[in-house]
């Protein structure tokens, strides 16, 4: 135990960077000086997988995230496990090094810098892209220990999103300006927004009890994340004005005026009131929303007059939040107003695309910008948050936020070693496993190899029944009539032919060689006076493919 309590300094350091990390590694070296040892928690610790570098890196066998089924005790191992050699955890074999290339300067230096002198505790709610980082970050001969710190009991996340009628999106990758206004979904969505008909939205909530907090009035934001393009044409800007624009258009008293923008484009930018102003660098959206109230007051905004003692929700209506890339992390959106103590602001609503080829970690990272931690008040039962989206795509990403969520519980029960940890991790019964992770685009199924066996052959046999030739058979089969009354077969007999005839096809077996196997089963077949049941049925259908071949295929 420790004897007396002693004092440890904290230093934070925000960014990634090469500079940053520098930092770190001069402040741990100074408490090294000092007989210190140095815990370093890193932060949205997926971000260290970079994006492709130009350094080379020696990384041992032992945590080489390609090597993890070399670790699996042979006791444990599944059939995808099998063609693996067993390394001891002991041998020179576990700590032989191989070389990664293509390493961002960054990631090598958390590699050989802070990992060697500091004790790392790594925290993401997206630990997939993590877990894979080339430069090899676990032992796959020891327990991966895992922490849970989220979700707390208020927190509500992906699995409250939904669509309501009308507001699927049918684009698939990113919206221009044109294919924004042109969208009868988002501009639905748009509708439930300004007429704030979410059945969360404006409406109390209560204080749990015991917290001593006061009940607040949910006040709905719309969440704007459909292009990447920034101060250029079809940017930002160009969002803002066609959202006024199209709501101007409706003629029914809604203001456009009234809506605040927040747009996160570097250093932020702000309109309201029909002007654009520059936003602090930094700031965070309650920041804004606070700044514009004083700079209204103080009579910034033309146009547009603000009483001391008056809410800023007196004159702005509406709050719209635009970005993209850099509302992927810590970005936290809910806040109170610093005029209305007792109103809660948060992203209630949401219009929302990934790319085509998508990394699904930080395209969860972004939509997760909606989700809220109600820490101090009752969740209501019927809450959710409006999505305008493909449900396709809000699909996916539950799916893969069940698989984080699943393969962390999973461990946390269990307390295995990684290798095992990765062994559990089963992704292949879901649509996650052409799906990419990190900035490197390291394809998600390369988390884990159980199941990939039954899963290729679960593919070749639906490749199989699409067979052009199978396909021709059974509707053969379903119109083939026999005996003096032209009688059809049945649906039972249909079936047991067609099973005969498939196992041909299997290997992708071309159509001459699939015949020759049919001609001789059936001459080994027919000299044979005591043939069983199942015997007789492949013999038939044997006859019956051969008979399809020569009428239907071979004239052509």
């Amino acid at each position: 135990g420790i004897d007396c309590p002693q004092a440890g300094a904290i230093f934070v350091a925000a960014l990634g960077t090469v500079g940053d990390l520098k930092k770190v590694d001069s402040f741990i070296k100074g408490e090294r000086r000092e007989g210190k040892l140095t815990v370093t928690l890193m932060d949205e610790c997926d971000e260290i997988t970079q994006g492709k570098g130009c350094h080379n890196l020696l990384v041992a066998h032992d945590v080489d995230p390609d090597t993890y089924q070399e670790f699996i005790p042979e006791a444990q191992r599944g059939e995808d496990d099998h063609d693996a050699v067993f390394v001891e955890s002991d041998s020179r074999a576990a700590k032989r090094r191989k070389n990664k290339n293509q390493i961002a300067t960054a990631c090598k230096f958390v590699k050989e810098k802070l990992f060697p002198s500091s004790q790392i505790v790594a925290c993401s709610a997206t630990l997939s892209g993590f877990i894979l980082n080339p430069i090899g970050v676990f032992h796959h001969d020891r327990v991966t220990e895992i922490l849970k710190v989220w979700p707390k009991p208020g927190f509500t996340g992906i699995e409250r999103f939904k669509i309501p009628q009308g507001c699927e999106l049918d684009i698939n990758g990113s919206m221009s300006v044109d294919d924004f206004e042109e969208s009868d979904a988002v501009q639905r969505m748009l509708h439930r927004f300004y007429k704030r008909q979410n059945h969360c939205d404006d409406t109390q909530l209560a204080p749990i009890p015991g917290t001593g907090a006061n009940p607040v009035t949910l006040r709905g934001m719309l969440f704007v994340s459909v292009s990447t393009k920034v101060n250029v044409s079809g940017g930002v800007r160009d969002f803002a004005d066609i959202i006024c624009s199209m709501t101007n258009e409706w003629c029914d008293g809604t203001d456009a005026n009234k809506t605040l923008f927040i747009c996160y484009v570097g250093a932020p930018m702000v309109f309201f009131a029909g002007q654009w102003k520059q936003a602090q660098k930094g700031a965070t959206v309650e920041d804004i929303y606070n700044q514009t109230a004083d700079h209204t007051r103080r009579g910034v905004f033309a146009g547009v007059s603000l009483e001391d003692d008056a809410p800023f929700s007196s004159v702005c209506s509406h709050c719209v939040v635009i970005g993209y890339n850099l509302t992927r992390r810590a970005m936290t959106a809910a806040f109170t107003p610093k005029d209305e103590p007792n109103v809660l602001c948060k992203l209630q609503y949401v219009i929302f695309t990934a790319p085509k080829k998508l990394t699904i970690d930080a395209v969860s990272q972004r939509i997760t910008r909606a989700s809220h931690d109600f820490a101090l008040h009752v969740v209501p039962s019927e809450y959710s948050v409006d999505v305008a989206i493909r449900s396709e795509l809000l699909d996916l990403l539950k799916e893969y936020r069940r698989l984080e969520d699943k393969m962390v519980e999973t461990q946390r029960e269990g307390r295995a070693i990684h290798s095992i940890f990765r062994q559990q991790i089963y992704l292949y019964d879901s649509d996650l496993s052409g799906v990419k992770v990190s900035k490197r685009g390291i394809l998600l199924e390369e988390l884990s190899a159980t199941g990939r066996k039954k899963h290729w052959r679960e593919q070749c046999e639906a490749d199989v029944d699409q067979n052009e030739y199978l396909i021709g058979f059974k509707k053969y089969l379903d119109s083939y009539s026999y005996g003096p009354n032209h009688e059809s077969y049945t649906g039972s007999t249909i079936d047991q032919y067609y099973r005969a005839i498939r196992p041909w096809f299997n290997s992708n077996a071309e159509i001459d060689r699939v015949v020759e196997c049919v001609k001789e089963t059936i001459k080994s077949l027919e000299g044979n006076k005591s043939l069983d049941k199942s015997l007789v049925n492949k013999l038939n259908a044997a006859r019956r493919f051969l008979e399809y071949y020569e009428k239907e295929v071979a004239p052509a």
